[in-house]
């Protein structure tokens, strides 16, 4: 008896299985859902499922130069590249109108300008903003600092330079999109010849900054000035000396005729420009837009300082058949000036906290700068 129950048992199960097996099978199917098709040519799509993409934003721009249009060819030919550059890469969706110095706003008035909003970028010199924020007057140029573009290059990309350019400049409403390494400052054009130092006592030189003080120094009276009154300035007497651009600025500004003497060598060989944007123009960009527009500025600035070798080095055969006569100032002249501008230049670090900020960046560069070329240098 104990065995018959586990067998009853296993008995009921399989018929319970066969039970609700044959329910199952003897139910009808579902019917099939039918594929979706394509709508025929004859049948509008429903546009509701698959909305279209919304038309990319192009944004115009007004950039107002500082130097071009004037007869400087490599600031010219520089300013064509980055605008046409900037319009391939962004696909057409950045386009920039370039407007020749002084056409919208005058050199001196191009920050004010940023700020407002007047124009939405402008190529220009910090040292035009150095009576509202003394550390441009550095940032344009410290004599004798930067001779190659990969030097700066360091001092801007990784050792600060860029993070205090635009901390400065972003209380004013104004965003620091790139420095512009420029051409050749420093050597001057002059109504008399210069063959010393000591001969600009009493000279009336447009001049500024750390180089203004060392002309003062030696007896000059110094005045500033936008490039394009120059000529008139020479021919006027206004001035007898001028420091600006390089040789091709020289010759595209016709200074030979009013200035016969080119005083070498540069102080500065190259001096520090910039390109600034209105804050708000800044933040109305898209992200891509703003990466594009970083990376056709540093070109701009590359392209900027190429071009001017081989035009400056035409340039100074075209003054030399032009009349103009060069002096050579000594060489111990020279590290007397070096020398100075580097004591005037630790008196900047005392003005406020961003200049004693770009005084210590400056030093630590040409600390690397002393340990990078001290076993490049070739014995003479």
């Amino acid at each position: 008896m104990r065995l018959r129950r586990p067998w009853a048992l296993l008995v009921v199960l399989c018929l319970l299985v066969t039970s609700v097996a044959a329910g199952t099978i003897g139910c009808a199917a579902p019917a099939s859902t039918p594929e979706a098709t394509a709508p025929s040519g004859d049948e509008p799509a429903d546009s509701s499922s698959t909305p279209a993409a919304p038309a990319d934003e192009v944004f115009e721009w007004k950039l107002q130069s500082s130097w071009t249009g004037i007869g400087i060819t490599q600031q010219d030919e520089a300013c064509r590249r980055f605008v046409e550059r900037t319009k391939e890469m962004s696909n057409g969706r950045l386009l920039i109108t370039n407007y020749d110095a002084d056409v919208l706003v005058g050199a001196n008035e191009c920050y004010q300008a940023i700020a407002d909003g007047v124009v939405d970028m402008a190529v220009a010199s910090p040292n035009f903003f150095g009576g509202v924020e003394p550390v441009g007057m550095q940032m344009w140029q410290v004599p004798f600092l930067t001779e190659h573009e990969e030097f700066y290059d360091m001092i801007y990309y990784e050792l600060g330079g860029k993070e205090l350019w635009r901390e400065v400049y972003a209380k004013h409403n104004i965003f620091a999109l790139n420095y512009m390494l420029s051409d050749e400052w420093g050597s001057m054009a002059s109504r008399v010849p210069i063959n010393h130092l000591s001969d600009v006592e009493g000279l009336k030189i447009r001049t500024t900054g750390l180089h203004g003080k060392l002309m003062q120094e030696f007896g000059a009276g110094v005045t500033m000035f936008p490039p394009v009154e120059m000529y008139s300035a020479f021919s006027t007497g206004v001035i007898d000396a001028a420091v600006f651009g390089s040789p091709n600025g020289w010759l595209g500004l016709k200074i030979y005729e009013v200035a016969p003497y080119y005083i070498d060598p540069p102080m500065v060989p190259y001096d520090i420009n910039e390109t600034i944007v209105s804050m708000d123009s800044w933040n109305s960009l898209p992200n891509d837009l703003k990466a594009i527009l970083e990376a056709s500025s540093r070109i701009h600035s590359s392209d900027w300082a190429a071009l001017s070798m081989p035009v400056d080095a035409a340039a100074r055969t075209l003054l030399k058949d032009a009349g103009m006569t060069f002096c050579v100032l000594p060489d111990d002249e020279i590290i007397q000036a070096k020398d100075r501008c580097y004591e005037l230049f630790e008196e900047t670090k005392e003005i406020d906290s961003y200049s004693a900020r770009y005084y210590d960046i400056v030093m630590e560069a040409l600390k690397i700068k002393a340990e990078f070329y001290g076993p490049r240098q070739i014995p003479t």
